[in-house]
Parts: C-alpha cells; sequence; structure tokens
C-alpha cells in the first residue's frame, strides 16, 4: 500500500502532505489580500504627483530587509493608499535564482510612508484567520518552496512566478491558538540557530588567525602560479552522463535536481565538462550562495557534468603537492572574501 493511501489515525493526506484531521488547506487569496506593487516610469502630472520611498527586489532578502539604500519613486496622490505598506504585510520576490523563488520576510514599519515596486507581491493576511507570523514561516518552509519551483517560469538560471501562482498558493490552516505555538516553538529554534551560527564564525574566525600564524612561520614555502600546478579540464561529456552538478553553499557540489528540486539544466549534456573525482571547478560567476572566486572539489561522485560557465581544473600529473592542502586553502580564501 501506497503512503498517500496508508491510514494515518488523526491525519489527512493533502496536496501539501499529511497535515492533522482539523486543520484545512486554503488557497492563499482565501485568507489574505495579494497585491503587486507599482510600475516605474509611468508619466504623471506634476500637481497630481507625490514623491514616496519603495521596497524593491534588492531590498528584500531571505527573512529580512536591506535598508542600506533606499530609493524613491513619483506616484499618484490617489494611489498611495493602495501601494502604503503596513505593519504585519508580508513582502515576497516575483522571481530571482531558482534556489531563492519566492524569499520574503515581514514589514514591521521600518521606514514612514513606504511602497513597493511591481516585482514584489505584498501579503495581507485577514488576521481573524491567519497570522502574519505563521504565514511567513510557511513561506519560509519548503513546501511553499516546492510549490513555487514547481509552477515557475525559468529561463537561463532564472526563476519567476505571477499573481495568479501566488494567489492559488495552498497554505495549511491550523486553529488561531495552535498558528501561535507554531510561531512560538520556530521562534525558539531561530534563536538556538542564530546562537550556533555566531559560534561557528567565532571558531572560523580563530581558526584562521591560527593559519595565517602558521603561514608566517613558514619562511622556506614559495609562490607558485596557479597554472604551474593546475591543468585545465575540458574533457567534453561524451559517454552520456546524466549526473548533473551544481555548487551548494553548504555541501561542495550536490545532484541539480536535489538542490533545486527539478533538473533546470540543458536536456542536450553533450557539450557540458565532464569532471571526475579529485578535480576542481571554479564558479566564475555568483551562483546559489557564493561569490566569484568559489571553487569546490568534486568528492561525492566518481564523475559529475557541470556547465561549462565553471572553469575546471586538476593537478598536474607530475605536480608533487597534496591535493587535500589545495582544497583547504581555496576555502581559506573563500573565507577570507566573506
Amino acid at each position: 500500500m501506497s503512503n498517500v493511501n496508508a491510514h494515518r489515525p488523526g491525519y489527512k493526506h493533502t496536496p501539501l502532505g499529511w497535515i492533522p484531521e482539523e486543520w484545512e488547506v486554503k488557497p492563499l487569496e482565501h485568507v489574505a489580500e495579494i497585491k503587486q506593487g507599482v510600475s516605474k516610469g509611468k508619466v504623471i502630472e506634476p500637481n497630481s504627483a507625490i514623491n514616496v520611498p519603495y521596497m524593491r527586489v534588492a531590498n528584500v532578502k531571505d527573512g529580512r530587509l536591506d535598508l542600506n539604500e533606499i530609493k524613491y519613486i513619483q506616484i499618484k496622490k490617489e494611489d498611495f493608499g493602495k501601494y502604503k505598506l503596513q505593519k504585519k504585510d508580508i513582502l515576497i520576490t516575483e522571481g530571482g535564482d531558482p534556489d531563492k523563488l519566492g524569499r520574503g520576510c515581514i514589514w514591521n514599519d521600518e521606514i514612514r510612508d513606504c511602497i513597493f515596486q511591481n516585482h514584489l507581491f505584498r501579503i495581507r493576511t485577514f488576521h481573524h484567520i491567519l497570522l502574519p507570523e505563521y504565514s511567513y514561516n510557511f513561506f519560509q518552509s519548503n513546501r511553499a518552496k516546492d510549490y513555487f519551483l514547481s509552477c515557475a517560469k525559468q529561463t537561463t538560471g532564472i526563476a519567476s512566478i505571477n499573481s495568479t501562482q501566488v494567489k492559488d498558493t495552498p497554505i495549511p490552516i491550523p486553529a488561531l491558538s495552535e498558528q501561535a505555538n507554531v510561531c512560538k516553538v520556530l521562534h525558539t529554534w531561530d534563536i538556538a540557530i542564530a546562537n550556533i551560527q555566531a559560534t561557528i564564525l567565532k571558531l572560523k574566525q580563530r581558526n584562521r588567525g591560527l593559519s595565517q600564524k602558521l603561514l608566517a612561520l613558514k619562511a622556506s614555502w614559495k609562490e607558485v602560479r596557479i597554472s604551474d600546478v593546475f591543468e585545465r579540464v575540458t574533457r567534453k561529456n561524451t559517454e552520456s552522463n546524466t549526473n548533473v552538478v551544481t555548487i551548494s553553499a553548504q555541501r561542495g557540489f550536490v545532484r541539480q535536481n536535489d538542490f533545486f528540486k527539478k533538473t533546470v539544466a540543458s536536456e542536450m549534456l553533450d557539450n557540458y565538462y565532464l569532471v571526475e573525482r579529485g578535480e576542481f571547478c571554479y564558479n566564475k560567476s555568483y551562483s546559489n550562495g557564493y561569490g566569484w572566486g568559489a571553487i569546490k572539489r568534486l568528492n561525492d561522485f566518481e564523475k559529475a557534468v557541470v556547465t561549462t560557465l565553471y572553469i575546471c581544473f586538476k593537478l598536474k600529473n607530475d605536480a608533487k603537492y597534496s591535493n587535500d592542502f589545495f582544497e583547504l586553502l581555496f576555502d581559506a580564501c573563500l573565507l577570507d572574501k566573506g
């Protein structure tokens, strides 16, 4: 008997998976008002225009706001009320990298009389049915991200969703008291995770200092060019390997369909590079949580396929150096850049 048809006392199976029997699943538009923001570039008569701050995609990060740069826009006075942000509104992005699709945060009146642009959605929950904090936590969940990825339009590594898809988002609705309890538990975990991350950062900083002291003691070390030690790998995928991988900020190389919940690579993989265990790949573009210059070694697969956007290389056969050393060195260089 399949898991879908299996009986679980006290639970029911829904498109979102198993949930308690007393919970409901409703389209988001039944429990919230969803609105897309104002478009730029409209010609407005000066006597009917006002200049106001607005939130852009660049301001809305995953779980937080970046308010370092605030821009202003002119809109009609009579339109201001339609787009004005209120405390506890949720902002989510229309598009971006597939793994960051639908990223969002809660608005807490950080800026007075602020509106939002058309590449953002404002979700204003009906508070007697759906708590904003509970809704926000749902949008942070894998269930919401999986839904957005399943219906998103994807082109060249960029995914986007439209207003209809946001309105149709299925969301589980427990009683308000249970929503509050869920938020309380998740808040406790957020604090614990933040404390662990702060500890990890301190340990990394300590290790960086120890490494610098060690390097300072090694007067006999010499500096070489990377081309003296490594050679390019431009091996094409002539064996029709379908193990397409991508760089993950946490785990190095992972299968693309595991990372994005679907394969985003081209169906024609003959022109992709085929790399083997122990070989390195350099990510020369910004992607998946790493900045320019990320270098990772293929460790978990015998062979894998990567896009030709990566620069691949390996130690020369006659190079008398440690592959493990260079993996640590490249990771240390990435940490210094961060």
